[in-house]
């Protein structure tokens, strides 16, 4: 459940590692689905009502603004002597009662200074009161709920089955949505670092709407139907509402591209050795505009590409399958898709 829009997939399993997709939905959240005095909780209901989920399992992943993450290397312990560890060192950093928060983590392996019994974790940390809020709006819904997990570990479930996540290198991720993007740097399937950035689809629409005085949804339209392209390769032939369009989105791209770049020397600084650079995937539903691929790999120097289309990631497509909404591509639904891969 995104700011703009919900993502919506139902699969079931069959035998070994065949996961059957069956249904998919990107339906928007906020503003035009709800009417005034209309609760979250029933347009989530009317979702699911709509799309005719069948009331199996669910999983959720959680993108609450306040959630902590952050890299640590502790002694090798038990676990319960580890979360609580956690705990404390999160309590110190936050200055929050331990009580409040909930804390979670992704092993990452021993750490890299040998000789000192370590062990280097990926922790993430949410107050109570944002997860119950979460588990309470996803309950009203029918759904039987199995786990909510954090928006970069949904991903990474899905990007490992690609090969970019199981070389010696590492793969920078990015989750382009509209309130913020998700910086993950992966390493065989496990993230070495997570930032969000500020670069966001509503800010890019909005920019438009401002530059050239129109509503909401034709701002959209523009930005989908050019994006940056008349940035990104500077042809001559290109429209004039190209240049345009690109000249209003330039800026907040040269920000996303100092924040990468910023992030990429923050671990060479703080992680010794660091793995080199193989590759960037990108997902999300913003990652699909125009133009934004060839231009980061233009100026990062790095291969660069959207996630492939849904059979290419091993998911077999039902004979029934159902789509609803304007995306249907693994980009725009990549953490739900992720949340279905996640014991597979």
């Amino acid at each position: 459940m995104g700011a703009h829009a919900i993502k919506v997939v139902q699969v079931r399993t069959g035998s070994g590692d065949r996961v059957v997709l069956e249904k998919s939905a990107y339906l928007p959240w906020r503003g035009s689905r709800e009417e005034p005095g209309t609760s979250s909780a029933e347009v989530l209901k009317s979702v699911v009502r709509d799309c005719g989920l069948s009331a199996g399992r669910a999983r959720s992943a959680l993108r609450d603004p306040g959630m902590t993450i952050r890299r640590l290397s502790l002694p090798r312990m038990p676990e319960a002597e580890l979360r609580e560890a956690l705990k404390w060192k999160i309590r110190k950093e936050l200055g929050e009662d331990a009580s409040e928060v909930i804390v979670d983590y992704v092993g990452l392996g021993d750490s890299a200074e040998e000789g000192r019994g370590q062990q280097d974790l990926m922790a993430f940390a949410v107050k109570k009161s944002a997860l119950e809020a979460h588990l309470g709006l996803l309950r009203e819904t029918g759904l039987r709920l199995e786990s909510v997990e954090p928006l970069a570990t949904a991903l990474l479930h899905l990007c490992s089955r690609l090969p970019e996540l199981s070389s010696d290198q590492a793969c920078i991720v990015l989750d382009c949505g509209a309130s913020q993007t998700e910086w993950i740097l992966a390493h065989k399937g496990r993230p070495l670092f997570i930032r969000h950035l500020p670069f966001a689809g509503q800010q890019l629409t909005a920019s438009l709407q401002e530059a050239f005085g129109i509503e909401a949804d034709a701002a959209e339209d523009m930005k989908h139907r050019y994006g940056i392209e008349g940035k990104a390769d500077d042809k001559a032939d290109r429209p004039e509402a190209a240049r345009s369009v690109a000249q209003v989105l330039w800026p907040q791209i040269e920000e996303l591209l100092m924040e990468i770049r910023y992030s990429l020397g923050y671990v060479q600084d703080h992680l010794n050795p660091a793995p080199p650079l193989g590759s960037i995937l990108l997902a999300g539903a913003g990652s699909e505009l125009p133009g934004l691929v060839a231009l980061l790999e233009k100026q990062l120097g790095l291969p660069c590409r959207l996630l492939p289309e849904l059979a290419a990631l091993g998911l077999s497509i039902s004979g029934d399958f159902e789509a609803r909404g304007p995306v249907r591509s693994s980009a725009g639904l990549a953490a739900a898709l992720g949340l279905a891969l996640r014991k597979v």
